[in-house]
């Protein structure tokens, strides 16, 4: 009785080195059958045979992850394929960036129901330091019951600033710059708002202090099809008014 016993765990100790031998020679994502009831995937990384470890390495875009398991835990080695490596629940809870850009799309009423437009603008940074690099937009097309609509089509802009103190031969009002953004998913929210970043052209407003600190930004939606809509914000930051720093030119 101790002898068939004892040939019957030496029989299955052969078969799990032998199908871990297999697996590993060909270098194939596997699946592992632990004593505790668990069931890691990963591909197989070699060993040396005389080691007492099994390695599998499962990765992704961002983070590699090798885990080791004492021979003497597993169980089984099952090959599998690469597809299924990813378990169907992770598959089922992954975002895809394109449907939830259709869903967000099609969640407010058709480009042809706008009315009227709305922005509102302010100077902001969008890297690591604190000087403004242009002006960011907000922008939001409304129905005649002042719904959100669908945006599409393109935005352009015209920025103006005010001298403080212009001389004759100088206009009061100087024209910052002129923007044509084409609108894309990519710059529209989840609540049907886009999103712009209008970069400084020659002119920085922020740091001149021959400007006042808010200027005038004009905004003009081509819909094809549809029409055109206008819109201004006649109060936009430019920078944060401080006359110690305008005086003593610090910016």
């Amino acid at each position: 009785m101790k002898t068939s016993r004892s040939l019957c765990l030496f029989a299955f100790a052969i078969l799990c080195v032998t199908a871990f031998a297999d697996a590993q020679e060909s270098s194939t994502y596997v699946k592992l059958h632990l004593h505790d009831g668990r069931h890691p995937v990963g591909k197989l990384v070699p060993q040396e045979d005389s080691s007492e470890w099994i390695v599998l390495e499962s990765s992704s875009a961002q983070l590699a992850i090798v885990s080791r398991f004492h021979k003497t835990k597993v169980q089984t080695i099952e090959r599998i394929d690469p597809v299924i490596v990813i378990e169907p629940e992770e598959l089922l809870q992954r975002p895809n960036p394109e449907s939830a850009n259709r869903f967000r799309a099609n969640a407010f009423p058709a480009v042809r129901s706008i009315q009227s437009i709305a922005i509102h603008a302010a100077a902001k940074s969008w890297d690591r330091d604190a000087e403004a690099d242009g002006v960011s937009v907000q922008l939001v097309a409304l129905d005649p019951q002042q719904n959100r609509c669908q945006l599409q089509g393109s935005v352009s802009f015209t920025l103006y600033a005010e001298r403080y103190h212009p001389r004759p031969d100088e206009q009061r009002f100087v024209k910052m710059g002129d923007w044509t953004v084409r609108l894309s998913q990519d710059l529209i929210d989840q609540h049907g708002d886009a999103h712009i970043q209008l970069p400084w052209r020659n002119l920085r407003p922020d740091v001149d202090s021959e400007f006042l600190s808010h200027g005038f930004l004009k905004a003009r939606l081509n819909v094809p099809g549809v029409g055109s809509f206008e819109a201004s914000d006649a109060n936009v930051p430019l920078r944060e008014f401080s006359q110690f720093r305008d005086d003593a030119e610090i910016h």
